[in-house]
């Protein structure tokens, strides 16, 4: 008898589905689903994940952070618990009984003939003739003793990568309790950190200035930070019940100005203002002159020919995280910045 080898690539939109997770009363303990009443009910797209984010944040239209190291990025994936033995197998049988789909993987969806074929029928040619199947009745008889992990896409990941170009393409495979899972995207401290990481928010880079306003030919413009506004924000990503979680925490350390044009003086000529005491930048007070400002900016041209400058104001923000276990150690600064056009008259004199 011919088998049917139905395995749907899931590369359209809502076609990611199907999470294995407790719809009645469930708890995690030891990294062990123990259940309590009725069976799962699988129903979830294949970024929904029981990773937990909790913590401090920006208030709601903050910004993300932007690595400064091009090259990294969060976890775009990662292996995750998502149902025991007697789940497993309850699942499956819904399936037979709807003639429904579910992710085998991240992105891959199989019928109920082709997940019994992987790990019902154990010593059986697996699918498509190739390896033997290792898994028999879906582990039953280690109930209790582990867990059923799958690939599970960052919601946060970028959306331009197709799902099959992600990583995490391993079919659900059965994990030990107690033993190391077998691939390195597996869910682990350092992976929530970086899951954290992706949900840090922080809030607007917004300066202030003295002068307000237009800005005057060869007055030094001042600029600070409001200190309350800038302080260290800190998100944690656990996963329920298995005793795994990390901290990140971001603390802004510095202000990086960009005038918009050459012909302006930076104060400091680095252009980059230190955290000092709390805060950054100081505000200008009645008897300061034109003496250069901790941090501040000073034009040489008006912009009556030209428009107005675009002031970039970039803060930098320095990233560690820890967690259980005692891990712990440093992911890339990050940045957020905001742009303020400013218009620079010519004066003949100047008084302050």
């Amino acid at each position: 008898m011919r088998r049917r080898l139905r395995a749907i690539s899931a590369l359209t939109a809502a076609a990611s589905f199907f999470l294995w997770h407790p719809a009645a009363h469930a708890h995690i303990d030891g990294g062990v689903m123990r259940e309590k009443g009725h069976s799962s009910q699988l129903t979830a797209q294949a970024s929904q994940t029981k990773v937990k984010i909790t913590g401090s944040g920006g208030s709601p239209g903050t910004g993300r952070l932007t690595p400064a190291d091009p090259d990294w990025t969060p976890p775009p994936c990662w292996y995750e618990p998502i149902a025991t033995p007697k789940q497993f197998k309850e699942s499956v049988q819904k399936l037979k009984k709807t003639e429904g789909l579910a992710l085998a993987n991240t992105y891959m969806k199989w019928d109920h003939q082709l997940f019994e074929e992987k790990y019902k029928k154990k010593g059986q040619h697996d699918l498509s003739g190739g390896e033997l199947s290792k898994y028999g009745d879906y582990n039953i008889s280690q109930q209790g003793k582990g867990m059923w992990y799958r690939g599970i896409l960052n919601p946060h990941a970028e959306t331009g990568m197709r799902d099959d170009e992600r990583g995490c393409r391993e079919l659900i495979h059965w994990v030990p309790n107690g033993s190391p899972p077998p691939y390195p995207e597996s869910i682990s401290p350092k992976i929530l950190a970086g899951y954290a990481y992706s949900s840090v928010r922080i809030p607007e880079t917004a300066v202030s200035l003295n002068p307000d306003g237009k800005q005057t030919v060869n007055l030094p413009t001042w600029i600070w930070l409001d200190d309350a506004k800038f302080t260290p924000v800190s998100v944690t990503a656990s996963l329920p019940g298995t005793g795994l979680w990390a901290t990140t925490t971001a603390t802004p350390v510095g202000l990086h100005l960009d005038p918009g044009t050459n012909d302006a003086d930076l104060s400091p000529s680095s252009g980059t203002c230190p955290m000092h005491d709390g805060r950054i930048g100081q505000p200008y007070t009645k008897g300061s002159g034109l003496k250069p400002p901790p941090c501040g900016v000073t034009y040489r041209h008006s912009t009556a020919h030209t428009g107005p400058y675009r002031l970039k104001a970039t803060l930098t923000w320095q990233v560690s995280w820890k967690g259980s276990g005692g891990a712990g150690g440093t992911l890339p600064e990050g940045t957020f910045g905001t742009d303020i056009p400013l218009h620079v008259q010519e004066a003949q004199a100047v008084n302050r």
